[in-house]
């Protein structure tokens, strides 16, 4: 017993070192580090294709930029997350659970894949689900909010594949490439709670 309680104090151990947070199939998902603001990252939010859906893509990215964000998102009640390839820990892209409202229990989920040579091997999608699964076990939230620009159909899929619903479109709000484009609010609800009185 006494070898077991050990055991189970060195997987802690290494896992807090590692900053795990949740492991699936093909990914698992950590804390973003500062140390994560390096050349790799900088190039994801400066290519086109990549930042086509993110705001970032408005202003001029640096190094120290990104270090600011990391450290903004643990004060603003967002955990910032890493997506990383089981095989190889290879770090592909971030996920944000945040900002948190702690008295509703809800929260925005919103992510990219930032290596390309990785798109379209179901990470995102993976992603979602485990980050989704990390707010409603650990995290005790209620619902999880995700917004997407109408044209981005990967998004859409994705959201769809992980258990998303629609709840509504705000027409028109983005301006994207010279044109307007929508506003899709997706959303999934903690059963958990569906026995709970309000």
């Amino acid at each position: 017993m006494e070898m077991f309680t050990f055991l189970i104090k060195v997987k802690r151990s290494i896992i807090n070192k590692m900053n795990y947070i949740i492991k699936g199939k093909k990914i698992f998902l950590r804390n973003v580090l500062i140390k994560d603001a390096n050349l790799k990252y900088l190039k994801w939010l400066s290519d086109k294709k990549i930042n086509q859906y993110l705001e970032t893509r408005h202003h001029k990215q640096s190094i120290a930029l990104i270090r600011k964000f990391i450290s903004t998102c643990k004060k603003n009640n967002s955990h910032l997350l890493a997506i990383c390839t089981n095989k190889n820990k290879k770090h592909i892209g971030n996920i944000k659970i945040g900002p948190i409202n702690n008295f509703h229990q809800t929260s925005d989920i919103s992510y990219f894949i930032g290596d390309k040579n990785e798109w379209g091997k179901g990470y995102a999608t993976e992603a979602v689900k485990l980050a989704v699964m990390y707010s409603f076990n650990n995290l005790r939230l209620y619902k999880c909010l995700a917004g997407v620009y109408g044209s981005n159909i990967g998004s859409l899929k994705v959201l769809k594949r992980a258990g998303f619903k629609k709840e509504a479109i705000i027409k028109d709000i983005f301006q994207n490439k010279l044109k307007r484009d929508d506003h899709i609010i997706f959303s999934i609800k903690n059963k958990r709670f569906n026995d709970r009185k309000y």
